[in-house]
């Protein structure tokens, strides 16, 4: 059997939700309705709520964007 592999503090794989707000600039109120909207995804351990690191950096990435509507030209 392998030694379990120790995780260095820069390797974060989870954050509380005070750590979340600090390091991605949003109030709690602001992370409580994304959770409530289902845009983040968060994890109850041992009665504390937990935000992946992958599900942080998933509301970075962009989201489909609605179609463009096109505008007629003026004035030609």
């Amino acid at each position: 059997m392998q030694p379990a592999k120790s995780i260095r503090a820069d390797e974060r794989r989870a954050f509380r939700v005070d750590e979340f707000c600090e390091a991605y600039r949003v109030s709690r109120a602001t992370v409580y309705k994304l959770m409530k909207a289902g845009k983040l995804r968060t994890v109850l351990i041992a009665g504390r709520r937990v935000i992946p690191v992958e599900a942080a950096e998933a509301l970075l990435l962009p989201t489909p964007a609605a179609p463009q509507i096109k505008r007629k030209e003026v004035g030609r």
